[in-house]
């Protein structure tokens, strides 16, 4: 009887072999792979003695199997050795047990595996420039806990009996991170992993730059590890009433930041504090400046001077004008920085360029910052020199001038008069843009006109230009009758006739612009025929529409006549001789 589970007996009884078969011995489960906070590998070997056709796998969340994770209660596995176990819950100890199974039955319990429940690394809490707190879940069955914290003094740390532990000794603005292992009769897989980065240092502030009137440059240090910085601005060292819009202003990953809508000759402070994922640092020190005098729109601009104003802000005001919006260099004294103009709140600026860009400010000791806002100041243009007109024709004009230094633009008179008395309609004070021709329409036929311009920009408008002196042209010529505008069916070797006037021009082309005529004839005929012999290099071509125009050249020249146009006549159609019978030829006539 005590070897009835490793052997078996043949009875033969009456004739007939009888087979005791025996269920299998218990398994053999071995410790858990591919452990996750969700899943692991449960693994066991055959006990031995009777073969298996299967195995039942139990896993619980007691070690004495109280209850059982849902779906894993006597689950048929197969017949295999390893199961994937899914789907469970981070953060308990789950136990694992197996029987075999053949047709005899179900052998006994194997050995209870356990695997050790994998904690819940949670969110740093207490994060300084030096340290940090690392939290995590409990884990059920857990004695206790193993925080690695690659790069801190003194990690992993071990033998941690609570859920969280301080970790010290760190550099500010650094990023570290942490995972958790719980430790019970094994030590569990690691936890996920947190990510934490410590404060930055705090920053170093360094003094003003570009201080003005109503401004000045913030600067400071970069601390390590930093995304961004907050900036106050106040009117007082102890920062209890604070710049308006400049109270823990967040400002970006920058070391310098304009300071602007300050009051002029004011003492500020400022001072800043590093921020990222972590939190914010201390204050840096803070520094202190005064803004400059404030300077104000020059006034009274010509062609050669201006006025610079600013507010009187002490008895002594200096003031610097140049061409360099830099300063570098100026137009000399008295306004080189270096001659104290006096308790005053203005003072002229003279013996300047017409159409030139110049810059001021003033400060309060001679070329010593700081500095009040600079001025920007255009002189009114040159007044334009003026040019002889061109394409005069017997109803228009061009205008013509030269361009002025620093002009946007320009107003021009036309008139009957030497004296600009009668303007001709729509050119009194006309502008005309920045440009440097104008074409002047709608006039009278051998009339002399007068034309001058004023140049002007931002500041202002110079003086008029000298007067040109042009006479409109005569009457355009009279076109004869044929060919008739519009005409069609046109000979190709047309004649054209005009009359009025001594000397002409003759224009004929395929295109209404005339950009590029076929034919242009100058001379003192009044007609122009096409013939085979005199048009060897133009003949114009059947169904074609054609463009003409004459203008008398007697100088000055008419306008042109209104263009015509005709149409030649279609080339004829081949004619084909019958074919007469008897006759073995034909040709095209």
């Amino acid at each position: 009887m005590k070897n009835k589970l490793t052997i078996f007996a043949i009875i033969t009884l009456m004739g007939f072999n009888v087979l005791f078969a025996q269920v299998p011995a218990a398994p053999v489960a071995s410790a858990a792979t591919s452990v996750t906070a969700t899943s692991f590998t449960a693994n066991w070997a055959s006990g031995g003695g009777a073969a298996e056709t299967a195995y039942y796998l139990d896993v619980s969340t007691s070690s004495g199997f109280a209850s059982f994770v849902s779906g894993y209660n006597n689950l048929n596995v197969g017949l295999v050795t390893s199961f994937n176990v899914t789907g469970l819950t981070a953060g308990p100890t789950y136990y694992y047990r197996v029987r075999g199974f053949n047709g005899s039955g179900s052998s006994t319990h194997s050995n209870t595996i356990t695997v050790a429940g994998i904690p819940v690394a949670t969110a740093a809490t207490s994060i300084t420039n030096a340290g940090f707190t690392a939290n995590w879940n409990a884990v059920a069955g857990a004695v206790t806990y193993t925080l690695t914290v690659p790069g801190a003094p003194g990690s992993p740390f071990t033998l941690i009996a609570g859920t969280s532990q301080a970790v010290a000794g760190l550099t500010a603005g650094t990023a570290y991170t942490y995972s958790v292992q719980a430790v019970s009769g094994s030590i569990s897989s690691a936890s996920n992993t947190i990510n934490v980065t410590t404060i930055p240092p705090d920053p170093v502030s360094a003094a003003a730059t570009n201080v003005a009137g109503t401004s000045f440059s913030a600067n400071w240090a970069a601390s390590t590890g930093a995304t961004g910085y907050y900036l106050d601005v106040a009117t007082d060292a102890g920062f209890t009433t604070f710049v308006t819009g400049f109270n823990n202003l967040a400002i970006g990953a920058v070391t310098t930041y304009s300071v602007t809508g300050l009051s002029a000759n004011t003492p500020y402070w400022y001072r800043v504090r590093a921020f990222n994922s972590g939190g914010t640092s201390g204050n840096s020190g803070s520094q202190t400046t005064t803004t400059g005098p404030l300077a104000n729109a020059a006034t009274l601009i010509t062609q050669t001077s201006f006025q610079a104003n600013w507010a009187v802000a002490a008895a002594n005001n200096y003031l610097e004008v140049s061409t360099s919006p830099t300063f570098a260099g100026n137009i000399g004294a008295p306004y080189d920085g270096l001659t104290d103009e006096g308790a005053v709140s203005t003072f002229p600026v003279s013996g300047l360029t017409a159409g030139t860009t110049y810059y001021y400010r003033v400060s309060t000791a001679a070329a010593t910052p700081p500095y009040s806002n600079t001025i920007t100041v255009l002189t009114v243009p040159a007044s334009p020199v003026s040019a002889a007109a061109s394409n005069i024709a017997g109803t228009s004009f061009s205008a013509n001038w030269a361009a002025s230094t620093g002009a946007t633009g320009y107003y021009l008179d036309v008139a009957t008069d030497v004296g600009f008395t009668t303007f001709v309609t729509g050119f009194n004070n006309l502008n005309v843009g920045n440009v440097t021709t104008y074409t002047v329409t709608g006039l009278t036929i051998t009339t002399p006109y007068w034309y001058r311009v004023r140049a002007y920009n931002a500041s202002g408008t110079s003086g008029n230009s000298g007067s040109q002196n042009p006479t409109t042209g005569p009457i355009a010529p009279t076109i004869g009758v044929s060919p008739a505008n519009y005409a069609v069916g046109v000979t190709i070797l047309p004649t054209f006739n005009w009359s009025v006037g001594t000397n002409f021009e003759f224009q004929l082309d395929d295109n209404s612009d005339f950009n590029s005529p076929l034919v242009t004839y100058a001379g003192t005929n009044t007609s122009y025929t096409f013939t085979y012999t005199t048009t060897a290099s133009v003949v114009l071509a059947n169904g074609t529409t054609y463009y003409w125009r004459v203008r008398s050249t007697d100088a000055p020249n008419s306008d042109w006549t209104a263009t015509r146009e005709f149409t030649t006549v279609n080339a004829a159609k081949p004619y084909i001789n019958p074919v007469i019978s008897g006759v073995t030829t034909a040709f095209i006539s």
